[in-house]
């Protein structure tokens, strides 16, 4: 069994090898969670890996700045 540690004040929670995935949240953030993902529908297994999807996505692609900047004016 996987413990937690406390090193400097901060919890450390060891990662262990299954599929699992352990957070402590605060119960008041959890119940309204999941009040919420309720009533669209959701559970949160899918909306969690919906979520890991996209943000694994938007890391592996290179982000392009589309605004021009002050400097990049400037030299017009």
């Amino acid at each position: 069994m996987l413990h937690n540690i406390n090193y400097l004040g901060v919890y450390i929670v060891p990662r262990g090898t299954s599929g699992r995935i352990v957070i402590e949240i605060d119960p008041a953030l959890k119940d309204d969670l999941y009040e919420t993902l309720q009533k669209e529908g959701i559970n949160l297994k899918s909306w969690f890996l919906d979520n890991v999807k996209d943000y694994l996505s938007d890391r592996s692609q290179l982000k392009l700045s589309l605004v021009e900047t002050t400097e990049q004016s400037m030299h017009k």
